[in-house]
């Protein structure tokens, strides 16, 4: 899935450009960018891609998240919280197999 970020409304109009970036709370992974133009007060990412976003650095399951918007290492505001839906994983087996292929990887010991 594919999201973008409206720069929060800044209460007034810019004077030099400002770049923002967009940190997932929990990780110091930048998720998006964007620089608000001299004259304006808000800015739209490029397209920002959300995969890997349900499971933390350690492996952990982080079913929600906020986005932090930052510029020159001063914190702008905080997304309201969003749920995240980890990818379903669809194993399909080979063309003369069966489902019986995937048994090792079912049940409690598996996947």
């Amino acid at each position: 899935m594919e999201i973008r970020f409206a720069c929060l409304q800044l209460p007034t109009k810019v004077e030099e450009p400002i770049h923002v970036r967009y940190t997932l709370s929990g990780a110091d992974l930048v998720v998006g960018e964007c620089t608000i133009p001299s004259g304006q007060s808000s800015c739209d990412s490029p397209p920002v891609t959300t995969l890997g976003w349900h499971w933390e650095a350690n492996g952990l399951v982080a079913e929600q998240r906020t986005i932090q918007a930052s510029a020159e290492d001063a914190l702008l505001g905080n997304s309201d919280m969003i749920t995240i839906l980890p990818r379903p994983v669809v194993m399909v087996h080979g063309f003369s197999s069966s489902w019986q292929a995937w048994e090792n990887y079912l049940g409690p010991q598996g996947l």
